[in-house]
């Protein structure tokens, strides 16, 4: 049957206020929230502001957040939490444009399943327990004042729908902005890195869907020095062959403060090629005795010496910390291999490889490629589409087709749980090595 068409009337107001609405798009992220304010009479994105999701402070990942609502209180604390950080970054962006909240009558928010859970305060406990079935997939549309999100008490608020436990509606959103939503017969991968690694393969006649805990690394966590990608950040590192002297770039051309997540790619691509990290991650300390650094069982490179940081200290990288990017992108890897594996095919059969994901917009591919988080396949291949889950949730925002079509891919998608796999374990031990241990697969990756 089909759906019910109902009108509701947001607001009343004396006199042609026409211009004058506005939506919000907003990609909840477990690491960073990303929100754009939107000018509905124009269809224009008018500004765009990013924080780190406050939720940090109780897991830096869906399982510990997962683990945290179990506590008495904590589904309430990381609810509000959500809600305090969309809130903020809308306050900050209404007051740098003169925008009013009752002025804002529309809002999407797209989000990985477990995010979507506790923004509703829906107990997520499910999503990580056998049969890993989520209480909510694709969820009604809200009034703002029921989620507590400061717009127009009576704005509509569309979730993005999701398809499995750690296939969410980010996903659903990001492959609006793909050949995967055109009807293309080219096979496709589309690839969002963040905490959690999620990727979706297929064409006009499939598609299908999975996920991977490749946690906070790429975004900056769990890294001594590491900071999202933001100015200051270390973005490319160059290291010199014969000295180990570290030369960088940081986003802005300002200090550096930290190292980003596409810069420890660059970094330990570099490492490895001049032969200064074996491929388990190791340092050799006498490849580069000027600028490495032992201290009990602790062995460490030194980036930046503490002459040149915005802080006046050093700014090093450990072994745990190239361990955790190693770790991350064998978790990317082996996941992609596995999708492609269930599709009887391989990462030559692809047409396009899309990377979404914030940390992407600084990606050096050939690094990736060194490292073995991207497949050695034609470079052309690789398409960079930002942060796909907000233009996506801003496509859904401004289009209902494009909310229609989003709702279809999603009932379209089949699900698949890499945990439930015995070979996924395997893919992602053969990947926990620089570039992987079985060299045929990077033929154009070598020590230089």
């Amino acid at each position: 049957s089909k759906e019910e068409k109902k009108c509701r009337i947001i607001d009343v107001g004396p006199g042609d206020h026409s211009a004058r609405h506005f939506g919000v798009a907003v990609d909840l992220g477990t690491t960073t929230i990303a929100l754009h304010l939107v000018d509905l009479a124009q269809v224009a994105i008018i500004a765009t502001i990013t924080d780190y999701n406050s939720q940090i402070s109780c897991g830096l990942d869906v399982i510990s957040r997962i683990n945290y609502a179990r506590r008495l209180g904590g589904k309430e604390e990381l609810r509000k939490r959500a809600i305090e950080t969309i809130n903020g970054l809308l306050q900050k962006v209404m007051q740098n444009h003169s925008v009013r909240s009752n002025e804002i009558v529309s809002a999407v928010i797209s989000g990985n399943t477990t995010m979507a859970h506790l923004l509703l305060g829906i107990d997520p406990e499910n999503i990580r327990l056998e049969p890993y079935t989520p209480a909510l997939l694709d969820a009604a549309t809200f009034r703002a004042a029921d989620i507590g999100i400061a717009l127009n008490p009576e704005a509509n608020v569309y979730l993005s729908p999701a398809v499995g436990s750690y296939v969410g509606g980010d996903i659903t959103a990001g492959i609006l902005c793909t050949d995967l939503a055109v009807g293309s017969q080219d096979v496709n991968l589309f690839l969002d890195i963040g905490t959690n690694g999620e990727l979706v393969v297929g064409n006009d006649e499939f598609l299908m869907g999975c996920a991977c805990s490749a946690g906070p690394a790429f975004e900056g966590g769990g890294i001594e020095f590491g900071m999202r990608a933001a100015k200051g950040a270390i973005e490319r590192v160059t290291v010199d062959a014969q000295t180990g002297k570290a030369s960088y770039e940081t986003i802005g051309k300002v200090k550096p403060k930290g190292i980003c997540g596409s810069g420890m790619i660059s970094l330990i691509a570099e490492l490895y090629t001049k032969g200064i990290i074996d491929p388990a991650g190791k340092i050799s300390a006498d490849k580069a005795p000027d600028f490495t650094a032992i201290s009990g069982r602790k062995v460490s490179f030194r980036v930046v010496p503490e002459t040149e940081s915005e802080q006046g200290f050093a700014l090093t990288v450990s072994e745990a910390d190239i361990n955790n990017i190693i770790r991350a992108k064998a978790a990317i890897y082996s996941a992609c291999s596995m999708m492609l594996s269930h599709c009887d095919m391989d990462f030559s059969d692809l047409s396009r490889i899309y990377i979404a994901g914030g940390f992407g917009r600084f990606l050096d591919v050939e690094k990736a490629v060194m490292i073995g988080l991207l497949p050695d396949v034609s470079r052309d291949k690789f398409v960079y589409i930002g942060n796909s889950s907000l233009m996506g949730s801003f496509r859904t925002l401004v289009s209902l087709p494009q909310r229609a079509l989003q709702r279809e891919l999603a009932r379209k998608m089949t699900y698949i749980d890499l945990s439930a796999d015995p070979a996924y374990m395997e893919h992602y031990t053969a990947a926990l090595f620089l570039p992987h241990t079985d060299a045929r697969r990077f033929p154009t990756v070598s020590l230089l």
